[in-house]
């Protein structure tokens, strides 16, 4: 087959000479990314339930040669009867399943960042979003966090993350075979004989189209984060008066953002290299305490504190969603700060105008700095 690397690196080249030098996110842009959104789900979808049908038919028509076709081994004093053809039949089909979806996938990710003019070219990180893009198009997992110090499972014990990574890796896995045994138990096995196996089929089309929106929403908020991470890192460079403070803290408050996300990403890993940056210092070795409003409000004057709030929020919102862990830290730092105006006050208005592409603007308009 072909590979995956050189076909995203072709679509690239031909999706650049489309790309306009304006990258502000206009209407017309996001009504053209929602089209290509539910393109995408639907194609996800069709696959799963194509290729449900196309392993389990054939073994309908023809069962004595799937079925009947057995390898015996011996193994640990078990005999085992393998039914070779069928299980070589399933792992083909997979694998020709997961390249197409791959496949998918790629040209979905390059096409979202040419109508959204991304990356631009008179970007300094060009070469950087140009590698994060094709890594998201080809769904490479990346630990950049760790390289700045930063650690998503910070506060899990062994077991505990153990847990966590498994229940996120078999999802579909169980959803399926808790599907087939509820209707083989409560359901009449005779009329279900024949179909009891394309059951699966939706629940494979769900978790293909799960899959996808994940990615199109991994990739469509890593390129909305790059907007408003480097107006907020620009910003907080011409600060002079304030840079001090916030250094002081900044720390702590990405050590937050990233153990709140529980997650690697390379929108945790913009926004810290790239508040970083700004304010031109690295991340010290043994002081990853989490961020304490409290202790801020002590120490720091009312616009650095406003400057916190405002960076901590963003950080939370760049993936575009807040979850119910999240809200439970933002509560308690609203109760410990007692502000009716700032960034973490008005979380959800601020997370409905960065998931409409608005961040920029919807900060601007609150006059937050």
């Amino acid at each position: 087959m072909f590979s995956k690397r050189k076909i995203a690196q072709r679509l690239f080249e031909k999706y650049n000479n489309k790309r306009e030098s304006d990258a502000r996110i206009t209407a017309r842009e996001l009504k053209e990314i929602q089209r290509l959104y539910v393109t995408s789900l639907t194609i996800s979808a069709s696959i799963g339930v194509f290729f449900v049908l196309l392993f389990y038919l054939p073994i309908y028509l023809f069962p004595s040669f799937f079925n009947e076709n057995l390898l015996n081994i011996q193994l640990w004093g078990l005999d085992l009867k393998i039914r070779w053809i069928r299980e070589l039949d399933n792992f083909l089909l997979t694998y020709v399943e997961l390249y197409f979806l791959s496949i998918i996938s790629i040209y979905m990710i390059q096409r979202l960042a040419m109508v959204l003019d991304f990356p631009s070219m008179q970007s300094k990180h060009y070469q950087l979003h140009l590698q994060n893009i094709q890594k998201l198009s080809l769904e490479v997992k990346q630990k950049k966090e760790a390289e700045l110090g930063l650690d998503p499972f910070l506060g899990l014990s062994r077991v505990q993350l153990y847990v966590y990574l498994l229940i996120s890796r078999f999802k579909a896995m169980f959803s399926n075979m808790l599907i087939k045994f509820l209707l083989q138990r409560f359901a009449s096995r005779y009329l279900l004989k024949t179909v009891i196996d394309l059951v699966g089929a939706p629940i494979y089309a769900f978790w293909n189209a799960y899959a996808t929106a994940k990615l199109f929403k991994d990739s469509k908020y890593y390129i909305f984060s790059v907007e408003i991470t480097d107006m907020l890192a620009e910003k907080l460079q011409n600060e002079q008066q304030i840079k001090e403070e916030i250094s002081r803290e900044i720390q702590h408050l990405l050590v937050s953002v990233v153990a709140l996300k529980r997650d690697y990403s390379e929108i945790n890993h913009y926004f810290s290299s790239r508040l970083l940056e700004s304010l031109q210092i690295s991340m010290h070795e043994n002081e990853y305490r989490t961020l304490s409003m409290r202790k801020l409000l002590e120490e720091s004057d009312p616009k650095t504190v406003q400057w916190v709030s405002l960076l901590f929020a963003t950080g939370i919102i760049l993936d575009g969603n807040v979850s119910r862990r999240e809200r439970k830290s933002l509560r308690d730092f609203t109760q410990d700060l007692n502000f009716k105006e700032d960034a973490l006050t008005h979380i959800d208005e601020y997370l409905s105008a960065y998931q409409r592409g608005q961040g920029v603007a919807f900060i601007q308009q609150k006059g937050w700095i």
